[in-house]
């Protein structure tokens, strides 16, 4: 043993000694082995992390989500969006519950986010705050706990309540971690409506709470809706279910169905039973697997460049073995000198890769798209680095001891004779294979690079229809009803007619004030330095809160309907975002209406004004849209819309491909806008702090709950694609650059060895151009060769990246022929200075050699 620890020690000594004798080739070795390392170990953090990591929470494998699919609504644009995400009611509910395939059944609504309809808090400052209703059996299901207080009770699931839950993160923030914050009375209320009653703070959840990638503040009791006050019977739920042991997923979505077409009278239901991990990671799984192939790729492409280098390597070193053997080193002392070799590099590489992986893991989650679950547990670990160490240990061992061992086996007498003439006319086959291999995986990523990046391109230069530049975007929420207020007493203390007059003060008072109100707002903005124009509206393109509805001509039955996306919009909308108007006329403030919202059962609702665009006027009026009518609703809601011109089509969809007709109606009603588009001279972004300002002054009841620019959104809806794109391209880039080295270390290889025969061509009058042809022409026909097995590889590849193209197919013959052209030009180029050097052999040095 200590003999072998003791020749350990001196092959490491001769290992380190060599290696700086040869700085260029460990450089090179080294940085191709950190460059493919780095790039795989960074996205296996990601990978395991979002997915291969198990969740917190307890049995997380039968932990499911159960879901009301509502086949009619598939075909139907109006309800599409949730024909197979539907919620459930409290009755279905109480079913699940009774099913003894499910152990626990619990429900949830989604959190209300500050950024739309949701919960104020505050009594002197108003704020919009992020909740969540759950049951009181949905936190123990997730693994959430308290450090304070308690959990809700199943008593406060079947009847309202008052008590309120707080994160760890809202104690500390909002109540600077008071102990007696127990018990404690809060000012919550309803953005909706105005109102505000206290709750009492029962409990504080542990540090870290969130659910489906949100953060909620304050959580209520499922019982009873914090926005409306609906008491138990009403729907609107999300079920989470823990599948009872020895059910299957199958057995659960067969038990959900039947319950659901038994309980659930709405329409035709069934269900879907999936798997929470599925639910929340698995729109993200199939990005994450296809980067982290590419990575693979990369890592493979690494792996064959310094198998390249280590067999030119073991080729020069062939005497040196030769020698080794006939002095009695026989192939196992060689090969323990081999592993020692390239255990130094696979630790140099692994750890150069794994600095690299903690570099590019910091760009990853600063730059990852929105909505990436679980990024804030990504870093590079002990995992990762056992990754890095044996992926360096793998490159050295599989793609350099082979060959050198194959070497090693080779009869030293017959190395010792062979002259260099017999051995540069040996044509290094296995260099080259492994070269043409290099070519064709760098193909593989720079043909998905290239789709890809079109993708992004055909994306980003879609016609919007509007101007974007200078634009900002301020979302806000009215938390008060403007104006003076009366209010309808107990049930039966009013006679009929006096709870008529005052539902009608009551509107005439919200309607006026808030368009009063409102116009007041808009001047205070419009007065700002820098700014040219304000406008009012639902949402804003991109956004993505605007509505759908199905609309009909008079007279038409309520089947012959098409969906439109609803907008509601102010004067000013069209001039403001610069959309030109093809007919007719834009909205003035003569149009703008006062509208009942409680008209008398049996009298005609007013028309609204309305602009529709080009694609909803050729659809339903062959274009001649001007001056005719709309209708939307049934029953004794129909709402009938007076068209007064019609607008291009605008884009507000990420895929422009599934852009709907649109609808825009002169708001009428109370909060019908909740958006403020703001036309500045210059640079909106500088303007967003002023906007702000201006606003809580001039109200602090209107609650800023988002400020942006369009320029910004459009940038977020192409998040993904951007960084997919980049990403892609970081790779290909980089499989380039290696492919390129290795058609150096081949090229300059083999004009190292071919120098005697160099130089007998030319002392017989070959011309330095044909000596350069006769380097290049080697490299020409490896890089064919490479090309001929990357394409059909490409090819499958491609196939892969289907689901995330647009615009462009994954077969796109143009992008085949300008990957292949590239790689060729990159072939031209890599020979070029050892077919320079050969050119400029001396043949008369060389032939005294």
């Amino acid at each position: 043993m200590s003999w072998l620890m003791a020749s350990g020690v001196r092959d490491l000594r001769y290992a380190l000694r060599r290696w700086r004798r040869r700085p260029a080739f460990v450089a090179t070795a080294v940085g191709t082995l950190a460059l493919g390392i780095g790039a795989a170990t960074a996205l296996f953090s990601v990978v395991d992390a979002v997915l291969l990591r198990p969740p917190a929470w307890p049995a997380p494998d039968r932990l499911a989500v159960v879901h009301a699919v509502f086949p009619d609504r598939r075909n139907d644009p109006a309800a599409a969006a949730s024909w197979i995400r539907g919620p459930v009611t409290y009755n279905v509910w109480d079913a699940l519950r009774a099913d003894a395939t499910f152990a626990e059944v619990a429900v949830w609504r989604p959190v209300r986010s500050p950024a739309g309809s949701g919960t104020t808090f505050g009594d002197d400052r108003t704020e919009i705050v992020a909740t969540m209703d759950v049951s009181s059996n949905f936190l123990p299901l997730v693994g959430a706990g308290v450090v304070h207080g308690r959990l809700f009770t199943d008593a406060e699931d079947r009847r309202p309540a008052d008590s309120v839950l707080i994160t760890h993160e809202a104690w500390q923030r909002r109540f600077g971690g008071r102990a007696d914050v127990i018990g404690l009375g809060v000012p919550l209320g309803s953005a909706s409506t105005g109102g505000r009653s206290p709750k009492t703070i029962v409990g504080v959840l542990a540090p870290g709470f969130e659910f489906g990638g949100s953060t909620p503040e304050f959580l209520f009791p499922v019982g009873i809706s914090a926005e409306t006050g609906r008491t138990y019977g009403n729907g609107s739920l999300r079920v989470l279910a823990a599948v009872a042991p020895g059910a299957s997923l199958d057995a659960a979505t067969s038990a959900a169905s039947a319950i659901l077409a038994r309980v659930d009278a709405r329409e035709p239901t069934s269900a879907q039973v999936l798997l929470l991990t599925d639910e929340l990671y698995g729109p993200a799984r199939r990005p994450l697997v296809l980067l982290f192939a590419a990575a693979g790729v990369l890592l493979l492409v690494a792996c064959t460049n310094v198998a390249g280098l280590l067999l030119g390597e073991a080729r020069v070193r062939r005497h040196e073995y030769a020698v080794r053997a006939a002095l009695g080193g026989g192939q196992r002392r060689v090969l323990q000198q081999l592993v020692v070799e390239h255990s130094v590099l696979a630790a140099a590489g692994s750890a150069a890769g794994l600095l690299l992986a903690y570099v590019l893991v910091q760009v990853f989650v600063g730059t990852a798209p929105a909505g990436l679950p679980r990024v804030d547990e990504v870093h590079v670990d002990r995992r990762a680095a056992l990754f890095a160490l044996g992926a360096g240990l793998t490159t050295l061992f599989v793609f350099g001891l082979t060959p050198a061992s194959a070497l090693a086996r080779t009869p030293a007498i017959a190395v010792i004779t062979e002259g260099s003439r017999d051995f540069a006319r040996r044509r290094p086959i296995g260099h080259r294979l492994i070269v043409a291999f290099e070519m064709a995986l760098a193909l593989v990523l720079v043909v998905g690079a290239s789709l890809l990046g079109e993708t992004l391109y055909r994306v980003t230069s879609q016609p919007l229809g509007f101007n974007p530049s200078g634009l900002a975007v301020v979302s806000f929420q009215m938390t008060t009803v403007p104006g003076p207020q009366e209010r309808i007493g107990p049930r039966g203390s009013q006679t009929p007619e006096e709870v008529t007059r005052i539902r009608r003060q009551i509107e005439e008072n919200m309607s006026l004030g808030w368009w009063l109100h409102l116009d007041a707002a808009f001047s205070r903005i419009d007065a700002l330095p820098g700014v040219t124009r304000v406008a009012g509206a639902g949402s804003a393109p991109f956004l993505g809160a605007a509505r759908t509805v199905n609309v009909r001509l008079p007279g038409r039955p309520e089947t012959d309907q098409i969906g439109v996306r609803f907008q509601s919009v102010s004067d000013r909308y069209f001039e403001t975002l610069e959309i030109p108007i093809a007919r007719g006329r834009r909205f003035v403030n003569s149009d703008r209406r006062v509208h009942r919202f409680m008209t008398e059962r049996g009298k005609p609702l007013p028309t609204t004004p309305a602009i529709v665009s080009e694609s909803l006027a050729r659809r339903m009026f062959d274009g001649d849209a001007v001056g005719r009518q709309l209708i939307s609703g049934s029953g004794a809601g129909v709402a009938p819309y007076d068209i007064l011109g019609v607008v291009p089509d605008v884009r507000s969809q990420k895929d422009g491909a599934a852009e709907l007709p649109v609808v825009y109606a002169f708001a009428q009603g109370y909060r019908s806008l909740g958006t403020l588009l703001v036309r500045t001279g210059g640079d909106a972004e500088a303007l967003l702090p002023a906007i702000r300002d201006e606003i809580r002054r001039f109200d602090s009841t209107i609650v800023v709950t988002s400020t942006t620019t369009m320029a910004g959104l459009l940038a977020a809806t192409v998040e993904q694609e951007r960084f997919r794109a980049t990403v892609a391209s970081v790779f290909g880039s980089a499989a380039l650059g290696l492919a390129a080295v290795g058609l150096y270390g081949l090229a300059a290889r083999r004009a190292a060895e071919r120098r005697r025969e160099i130089a007998v061509r030319v002392a017989l009058g070959a011309d330095r151009g044909d000596v350069r042809s006769l380097v290049h022409r080697e490299t020409v026909i490896t890089v064919l060769l490479g090309l001929a097995a990357g394409l059909p590889c490409a090819f499958g590849a491609s196939l892969a990246t289907q689901a995330f193209l647009f615009g462009v197919s994954p077969t796109q013959p143009r992008v085949f022929i300008a990957a292949a052209i590239t790689l060729a030009a990159v072939a031209y180029i890599a020979p070029v200075l050892p077919a320079r050097r050969a050119a400029a052999i001396d043949p008369m040095v060389v032939l005294r050699e």
